[in-house]
């Protein structure tokens, strides 16, 4: 069953005309839960309300999906690198949006930031 709150970012990206789909969504609630099991091992972020993660981290890294398509920058068969990935923030939510059209590339520093990443990659 999926996490009540990946409604509130289906609802988010529907009031900001941003498309996303079921299978996008799945993905989503996927690595919430992900992200829930290791933050309470790795301390990833502040962040620990299941909603406030949907809106500070997964909602807002995909306005940049609007700012993208405003600007006419093109993301297909592009690499997209992530400075500071942290858990992830702002690429893999973008690599779930743009799914295979971009190939994406997350730089962390901390250690236990990067095995939470290799992990996720892994999955």
């Amino acid at each position: 069953m999926m996490n009540p709150e990946i409604n509130i970012l289906k609802r988010l990206c529907q009031e900001n005309y941003i498309k996303i789909s079921d299978k996008q969504l799945e993905l989503f609630d996927k690595y919430l839960s992900f992200y829930l099991k290791w933050n309470n091992v790795y301390n990833l972020s502040s962040i620990r309300k299941k909603e406030e993660i949907v809106k500070k981290h997964f909602f807002d890294s995909l306005t940049l999906v609007k700012l993208f398509e405003k600007t006419n920058i093109e993301l297909r068969n592009k690499e997209v690198a992530d400075f500071g990935s942290g858990a992830g923030f702002p690429g893999v939510p973008l690599k779930i949006y743009y799914e295979d059209l971009i190939n994406l590339s997350l730089i962390e520093a901390v250690q236990k930031k990067c095995i939470f990443l290799e992990m996720l990659k892994k999955r």
